[in-house]
């Protein structure tokens, strides 16, 4: 998860999820996980926005590239 802003007066926490190779997502699996969320961690903290991916940007050594995915999900959000 990742804290994204669409106005400087509105933060948001994003989290982008990465299926397994092939595996179609369904609403089920979106409700699945937001209540799995809600049970586990502080209300403030449950993502409002869910991204499903094939694939996660990823640096030369393998680790993930969350600036890209900051920067990606500020870009294309609406000011």
């Amino acid at each position: 998860m990742y804290p994204g802003s669409h106005a400087a007066t509105d933060p948001e926490k994003a989290a982008v999820v990465m299926g397994t190779s092939g595996e179609r997502v369904s609403y089920r699996v979106l409700d699945e996980l937001r209540a799995y969320l809600r049970d586990s961690i502080a209300g403030y903290k449950v993502p409002r926005v869910v991204a499903f991916r094939d694939e996660l940007p990823r640096m030369p050594t393998g680790k993930l590239a969350k600036g890209r995915l900051r920067e990606e999900y500020l870009t294309d959000s609406p000011a």
